[in-house]
Formats: C-alpha cells, sequence, structure tokens
C-alpha cells in the first residue's frame, strides 16, 4: 500500500524591507512532517501533519496502484505546490527504478515572454 508524505524540513523566509525602512532580517522555521488524508464519508484530499491521532474522521490515505498515487502526487503539486515523497509500508519508495515513472522533479511549464507592440508616438 502506497501513501504520500513530507517529512519536516527546514524552510527560510527572506528578508523583508518595511515601508518605514525598518528590515525584518532573514529568519528560518521547520516545516513539520505532512502526509496526504482522506475524509471517510466525503470524497475530499487534506493534507495534514503526519501522524495525526487527533482528527478520527481523516484516514491516511493509502493505496494498492502506484499510478493513482503518482497522479495525486502531481494533481497535489498542481494545486499546492507540494511536491510530496512516495511511501509504502517499509519506508520511502525510490520510484526512479520503477520502469514508466515520471521523473521525481516536475518542472512547471513557463510560457515565453509576450512581445509589446509599440504604438504611435512612443520612442525609445
Amino acid at each position: 500500500m502506497f501513501y504520500l508524505r513530507k517529512e519536516a524540513h527546514e524552510k527560510t523566509v527572506p528578508a523583508i524591507t518595511k515601508t518605514d525602512g525598518e528590515i525584518i532580517p532573514e529568519r528560518t522555521y521547520i516545516v513539520e512532517d505532512r502526509a496526504i488524508y482522506k475524509h471517510k464519508r466525503f470524497s475530499r484530499f487534506y493534507r495534514k501533519p503526519y501522524p495525526s491521532n487527533r482528527d478520527t474522521s481523516l484516514k491516511l490515505y493509502k493505496v494498492k496502484s502506484l499510478k493513482r498515487i503518482l497522479a495525486l502526487r502531481k494533481s497535489t503539486f498542481d494545486y499546492s505546490g507540494e511536491w510530496f515523497d512516495v511511501y509504502d509500508d517499509n519506508g520511502k519508495v525510490d520510484i526512479s527504478e520503477i520502469s514508466g515513472a515520471p521523473s521525481p522533479t516536475y518542472e512547471i511549464p513557463i510560457p515565453p515572454p509576450m512581445e509589446r507592440e509599440e504604438t504611435e508616438g512612443e520612442s525609445e
């Protein structure tokens, strides 16, 4: 059974300059373990801390099919920007060894910059 989980990691907030000139320095904080949960009565998915014993209506979403869990991982990345790792009962799964699996880094296609049309009377 496969499930999606993201381990705890350190994240950096860049320095912020306020409008009055005060500078808030760069700082780091720890992002907790997270996993994908499914509500027992509804077809909704939630990103919650792992393990979560507080909410009994949510259950860790596990599936037998690697194809289904990879599709969920991609759709989760599309709407939240978080890239979850695939786990099974033995730990983290290295899907790069499995043939036909997508690459572990999903790239967002960036459209080319729009060209600006010049109007009459404009000069550079």
